[in-house]
């Protein structure tokens, strides 16, 4: 059986975890040669000598040439096409906005959504310390190495790894040399140009990239600019040790307006919105400095700093659910409880006059500007020890590491009063600001997050072809918060919270032969709440995600329990295998939605939730051809009884969720086929990918209908003129297949009754794209 060594930050922001890994679950692996020597790989940019350990769970690869092969534009499309278990909800219909669910675990950049997986890049952890969001057009995708997926709760990759571990090993001038232009057109004027150039003389390596995309967009009014950077130096000073450098900027600015009414589509075409605009600006800097010390033949010690920075401005064009009323003998507006707006000025300042002497009509201020601003600023510092041992004639491997992380967040927020405009002719249900603000949706949050953790593991090789895997670890977490907003209404977000949570877990890994191994394994591991879950946790006082928060009633972590078992196989061409799991999570978090808008709701602990299932794959290499077939199945289930508000539910409000029903938005079943045929220097490619039906949002008990599956067809060729140019097509969703892949309820009838009477259908949805192309050259010099 083919093997490769992976080296893994594991921790939040420093622990190597040297790994001797089988293929597993890669549904383009390149072809498998039982005469290939290991590939060394660490995160970190060293490589370790030392005995490796295995992981005794599922893991799923891929490299840089696989990784051109797909002509992705970004790691969620590639991780969405090529990797097993992994479904996306496209919800904003932006290419680098999508939530994507791996074993029903989600990773999105979108706050509300319950996120459960951590993702490392160059052993540093890239979860937005805010929500533990991720921002996937952070990191360019010409810059990777290698993606690795890891399954399951493993303690060592730290906090949030409740369902797995994405890790991103980045290119260097040791795995990459040369220089490389790659133009790229499509549908709905996509163009991207990327450049990227590396080297090394045997001690010194450099490489740099940078990339620039942009596109119109297939919704109307979503156009997307997104410009990255990357470089890094490397000096590898001896045989006995190594420093990297990395530093990285990006700039974006993405348009996802979002889910829109079912119906609606049939009116106005599947390309409509429901409000806009929905705007989000992201500048992002990150630098990282990382070292590998050989102390001497069985001894390392490995070190990581790091630092990011990143400001993210937000503005989303909604409906209002402030009413028109009367006071003091004036029309005005009134909140949900009648009580008169009071409003402000631009400059925060009071406007005490009437609607009526600004030449208003508060009838027709049926809109609102919600806009954010978040600073948040990271830095962290990790060490680690790796020795190799004897023990009783056995081979030991244990790992100390400890590390700390300190995040300063500044959130503000504003809602402004807009008019929504109804001309479908030009520009529908776009809003327009009148300058005046609610005083009581003014946000202004200064979060300060600290996180200490130490771990410990052991790799006990307990015979030649069995070996035992153990691990602990402890994290404290800190999360203090100070209200800066203007005035005393009651509603303070002063808090300040301690979480702490001891995580083991074991594994054993036995190869009984040369082409079979099996493996078997428990763990744990749990993450805090973010501050912008306490924030928002008050079931009195809902907020409108990410724009307002109004009181940090407490909550409590989140522990997540995994056991898994698994079989491979993999001889002359031919791999095979199937994993089975089962995770339960204690006091799991989800967003209650608790009013007409989707975004509008608190975060709350509703008891315990559970995911089981299983994957199989199956790969078969001959010599023009390369077959991939995987097939995951999720049973995805709340497991405590409580009341869903779902106020928008067609059967009405305050639903009875009991233990056994569905947890919406996860599909059950999922399937991917991949094809590529070789033809001198032509590659043909096709991928075929379902994905069943799943509930609605706001149907956490299972009474109404469900969104439908689907299945869709891409196909790609790849053209090598010479060495030096080559030329490429892709098309996805051959057959312009019209699908759907996210639901939620919501109330449409007061935007859109005045334009299409009797209007009043509660589904959104996010429609899947149409049939698109792209096509490029790509120079090597």
């Amino acid at each position: 059986m083919i093997k490769q060594s992976f080296g893994i930050i594991s921790g939040t922001s420093g622990l190597i975890y040297t790994l001797s890994l089988p293929l597993l679950f890669t549904a383009t692996d390149a072809a498998a040669d039982d005469s290939h020597s290991p590939e060394v790989i660490t995160v970190l940019g060293q490589a370790i000598d030392h005995e490796t350990l295995t992981y005794p769970g599922a893991q799923q690869h891929a490299d840089m040439e696989q990784i051109e092969r797909s002509l992705d534009t970004n790691i969620g499309h590639f991780l969405r096409d090529k990797f097993a278990g992994v479904s996306v909800n496209d919800v904003q219909n932006n290419p680098f906005q999508m939530d994507l669910q791996y074993r029903g675990f989600t990773l999105s950049p979108l706050l509300g959504l319950p996120q459960g997986m951590s993702v490392y890049v160059n052993g540093v952890r890239f979860n937005e310390p805010f929500g533990d969001t991720i921002n996937w057009e952070l990191i360019p995708l010409s810059a990777l190495n290698q993606v690795s997926l890891y399954s399951g709760s493993n303690p060592l990759f730290g906090q949030n790894t409740l369902g797995g571990a994405l890790v991103l090993d980045l290119k260097d001038g040791f795995t990459f040399q040369g220089t490389s232009l790659e133009l790229r057109g499509g549908s709905h004027g996509m163009d991207q140009q990327t450049l990227e150039t590396g080297g090394n003389n045997g001690e010194l390596g450099y490489y740099a990239t940078i990339s620039r995309y942009q596109e119109d967009g297939w919704r109307q009014f979503s156009p997307t600019e997104v410009t990255q950077f990357l470089g890094r130096l490397s000096w590898k000073a001896s045989d006995r040790s190594r420093w990297d450098l990395l530093t990285a900027f990006s700039q974006s600015d993405l348009i996802g307006n979002g889910a829109v009414p079912f119906d609606l589509m049939a009116l106005e075409g599947r390309d409509a919105v429901y409000t806009h605009p929905d705007k989000t600006e992201t500048d992002h800097s990150f630098a990282s400095l990382s070292g590998n010390l050989k102390l001497n033949d069985n001894m390392a010690v490995d070190l990581n700093l790091y630092y990011r920075n990143g400001q993210t401005d937000s503005l989303n064009g909604d409906d209002s659910d402030f009413e028109e009323c009367m006071y003091l003998g004036e029309e005005t507006l009134c909140d949900e409880d009648d009580a008169p707006v009071q409003f402000l000025n631009q400059d925060g300042t009071a406007y005490l006059g009437s609607l009526e002497e600004l030449g208003l009509d508060a009838d027709s201020i049926d809109g609102l500007n919600n806009t954010s601003k978040t600073d948040q600023q990271a830095m962290g510092a990790a060490a680690q020890l790796t020795i190799d041992s004897q023990l009783s004639q056995m081979s030991v491997q244990w790992l100390l590491g400890a590390g700390i992380d300190y995040a300063d967040i500044d959130f503000q927020s504003d809602t402004e009063f807009a008019e929504l405009l109804n001309d479908t002719a030009s520009s529908p249900r776009a809003t327009k600001a009148i300058g005046l603000f609610d005083a009581d949706s003014v946000v202004r949050l200064d979060s300060k997050r600290r996180h200490y953790y130490a771990f410990m593991a052991a790799s006990l090789q307990l015979r030649e072809d069995l070996t035992l895997n153990s691990a602990l670890r402890y994290d404290a977490t800190n999360v203090h918060m100070t209200d800066l907003a203007p005035g005393d209404d009651g509603k303070t977000l002063d808090g300040d919270h301690d979480f702490s949570n001891l995580s083991p877990s074991v594994g054993i890994h036995w190869t009984s032969s040369a082409e079979t191994a099996l493996f078997a394994s428990y763990g744990r591991s749990g993450r805090a709440p973010t501050p912008v879950e306490l924030s928002c946790a008050d079931p009195e006082a809902p907020c409108k995600l990410p724009n307002g928060f109004v009181s940090d009633p407490p909550l409590e972590q989140v522990i997540t329990d995994t056991f898994e078992i698994g079989a491979e196989y993999s001889s002359n061409g031919l791999s095979l295998g199937l994993t089975l799991f089962h995770a339960r999570n204690q006091d799991d978090i989800i967003f209650q939605q608790a009013s007409g808008l989707p975004s509008e709701g608190f975060f709350d602990n509703v008891g315990d939730t559970q995911r089981q299932g299983g994957e199989v794959f199956y790969k078969q290499q001959w010599q023009d051809w390369q077959l991939a077939f995987s097939y995951s199945y999720l049973d995805a289930t709340f497991q405590s009884d409580y009341i869903s508000f779902s106020p928008n539910n067609p059967l009405g409000g305050d639903r009875l969720v009991t233990s056994g029903d569905a947890i919406p938005g996860l599909p059950k079943h999922n399937a991917k086929a991949g094809l590529e045929w070789y033809i001198g220097d032509l590659t043909l490619g096709s991928d075929i990918k379902y994905q069943s039906g799943q509930f609605y949002r706001g149907d956490e008990a299972n009474e109404n209908e469900m969104i439908s599956g689907f299945t869709l067809v891409d196909l790609n060729a790849i053209y090598q003129i010479n060495d030096h140019i080559s030329v490429y097509a892709r098309i996805d969703n051959l057959f312009d297949t019209e699908y759907e892949t996210f639901g939620a309820y919501g109330e449409s009838d007061e935007v859109l009754d005045n334009i299409y009477p009797g209007f009043d259908d509660a589904r959104f949805v996010g429609p899947g794209a149409p049939r698109t192309y792209i096509g490029g050259v790509k120079v090597k010099f």
